[in-house]
């Protein structure tokens, strides 16, 4: 994600010509929120299929709403023409309430999750498009449908093949983990104040 957005943003002030419709950037991203989408499932599925206190739920989901939010505000404000209105925040929320009906119910989640890739790839079935809504192109459109089926693909995984670790990662390599949402929040504004001083600098 980090590379990605770096990436990203050199690209946006010009200081490289990257196509991201196409080959390797084109799919790179993808993977990203393949990779992100599937431990939420997990962690899910971990945290609140066995003896789940639905308080410590619903607190995650109002704090990962209200950053959404937050970012579809200062986006608005930053760059109206094409405002992050439905993202990855945003559909990890979705996500993550549709989710827990699925929670402890494995088979029903592998049932559902290949009844959307199937409706996808074999009948055709597309999601319609905010952006058709909304008038705009987002920076970052992520719908829940079908990438919810990457959730209950995790949720499946955790209950007939949990990963067992037996081994304990050093504490820089766990760090990111604990502190995933603040490094998702703050490496953009970062990256992105960083380039657009030092373009302002040297033009």
């Amino acid at each position: 994600m980090i590379i990605f957005h770096f990436t990203y943003d050199l690209n946006l002030f010009g200081y490289n010509k990257i196509n991201f419709q196409v080959g390797f950037w084109y799919w790179f991203p993808r993977l990203i929120v393949f990779l992100f989408l599937y431990c939420v499932g997990y962690t899910l599925a971990m945290n609140y299929s066995k003896q789940p206190i639905w308080r410590n739920f619903f607190k995650r989901l109002y704090k990962i709403v209200g950053y959404a939010l937050l970012i579809s505000l200062v986006t608005f404000i930053l760059f109206p023409s094409n405002w992050i209105y439905f993202g990855t925040l945003h559909c990890i929320a979705i996500c993550s309430l549709l989710a827990a009906p699925f929670l402890n119910r494995p088979r029903l989640s592998l049932i559902t999750a290949t009844m959307i890739v199937g409706s996808v790839f074999y009948f055709d079935i597309t999601y319609k498009k905010l952006s058709s809504i909304v008038g705009i192109k987002s920076m970052d459109f992520i719908p829940f449908y079908p990438w919810f089926f990457v959730v209950l693909l995790a949720i499946a995984q955790f209950h007939y093949y949990p990963w067992r670790i037996k081994i304990t990662p050093p504490p820089y390599l766990t760090w990111p983990g604990r502190e995933s949402l603040k490094i998702y929040l703050l490496h953009q504004p970062l990256f992105f104040g960083s380039i657009w001083i030092f373009f302002r600098l040297t033009h």
